[in-house]
């Protein structure tokens, strides 16, 4: 009886592994195919040829702001670089390294959401085929916010484990980690790397605040990954490269068109933008941005719902580090599209590659809502029906947008 018992619980437990992995690969092989589906369609050669000619120049011995000039960082020049080394010189090369960022980016949204909801596998998978849909696919072809965007959620996944870390050792060499992987997203493209610092510092400030001591190291060792990371990118600009046209064309020329955006108003503009996508017309009509204006209506709505569920959650009592922890960065990261919406000049759907965390967390935090009152309980249902139909529209909407090539 025990041995049918034992063998019965050895074989559900091999299934369930077997189902998990299929999962994934299916998500994999979803996100690779979308990406390169969707770059094959057409050719914008304003945009879409700046990292084939950047990697092709690197690839062919050229060093960035010595022997040419961008207004962009390096890193996707020379990822590209890597790409052509090992595929060759293609179009078809080209268009894989997109596919194979957005798998890498798929994979990191399903480990970041195990991270903070263990039990919930399946809600990862339903996060990571959002972020399929909507991190690369829609471009198609390698760009510079997608890969500072990369790194961003790789510098997410290194500081969640270092806040769940059980040992001040894991701590501290995941917090190093983030920090390096924070440099290398502003040595992708300047203004993701500008807000990826506002983010992380946040997320230490509101999440370890009750331990002060905590908090300061974590900004003490992201601090010392992102410096030690800076100096050595300064010593190859000083030794092979040129640190003169760096300044002029990678900072200089990226701050003025910034500013130029933003208008007279910069630090007025910065704030206003970071809620203003919850509303349906902005207070002040002269200062809105035209593309958070374009966002529909009905993906806002969707966005302020989970961004309440993550206030409810965080101002509950019932809660531990992985459901604060979830709220916080639910929070944040629906601000952090917003804000970077506002700084950017591209079409308003650039901003939605974190669109599958956000989905996952809102989903995770409303299916945990235990002991807050009858009202809470008699929603719980319907909302979390909506959710799963509204994540399920979304995920369409990307698919969509991607095949049809409406970027």
């Amino acid at each position: 009886m025990n041995s049918n018992r034992s063998a019965t619980i050895f074989f559900s437990k091999n299934w369930e592994k077997f189902v998990d992995v299929f999962s994934l690969a299916s998500l994999g092989v979803f996100a690779y195919l979308l990406t390169y589906k969707a770059g094959s369609m057409g050719f914008f050669p304003f945009d879409q040829s700046i990292s084939f000619d950047g990697g092709f120049r690197v690839y062919s011995g050229q060093v960035p702001f010595r022997d040419f000039v961008s207004p962009f960082p390096p890193m996707n020049y020379v990822l590209q670089a890597l790409s052509f080394k090992v595929f060759g010189v293609n179009y078809r090369c080209y268009i894989m390294t997109a596919a194979i960022q957005n798998v890498l980016a798929t994979t990191l949204s399903v480990l970041i959401l195990r991270r903070l909801f263990p039990v919930a596998r399946l809600l990862s998978c339903w996060g990571g085929l959002i972020t399929a849909a909507w991190f690369y696919a829609p471009f198609g072809t390698p760009n510079f916010e997608q890969t500072g965007f990369l790194f961003l959620l790789l510098g997410l996944y290194f500081w969640i484990s270092s806040v769940l870390a059980p040992s001040i050792h894991k701590f501290w060499v995941s917090q190093i980690f983030c920090g390096v992987c924070l440099f290398l997203a502003c040595l992708s493209k300047q203004n993701v790397g500008a807000i990826g610092l506002l983010l992380f510092a946040g997320l230490s400030g509101v999440v370890l605040v009750p331990d002060l001591k905590r908090m300061l190291r974590s900004w003490g060792w992201m601090s010392l990954g992102f410096f030690v990371s800076c100096g050595l990118f300064l010593a190859w600009l000083f030794i092979v490269s040129d640190p003169a046209k760096f300044i002029r064309y990678g900072i200089e020329i990226p701050l003025e068109l910034g500013s130029a955006r933003l208008g007279d108003h910069s630090g007025f503009r910065l704030l206003e933008n970071l809620t203003q996508g919850f509303w349906p017309v902005s207070t002040d009509v002269t200062m809105q941005s035209p593309l958070i204006s374009e966002v529909p209506l009905a993906a806002r709505l969707i966005f302020l719902i989970i961004y309440g569920t993550c206030w409810l959650r965080l101002c509950s009592r019932f809660q531990n580090i992985n459901i604060r922890l979830a709220a916080v960065l639910g929070i944040a990261l629906i601000h952090f599209q917003y804000l970077f919406i506002g700084m950017t000049s591209n079409t308003y759907l650039n901003a939605f590659g974190f669109s599958g965390i956000i989905f996952g967390i809102g989903l995770g935090l409303l299916n945990g809502v235990e002991g807050l009152g009858k009202f809470t309980a008699l929603v719980k249902k319907p909302a979390l029906a909506g959710l799963i139909v509204s994540g399920l529209i979304v995920f369409l909407w990307g698919a969509i947008i991607s095949l049809r090539r409406e970027v």
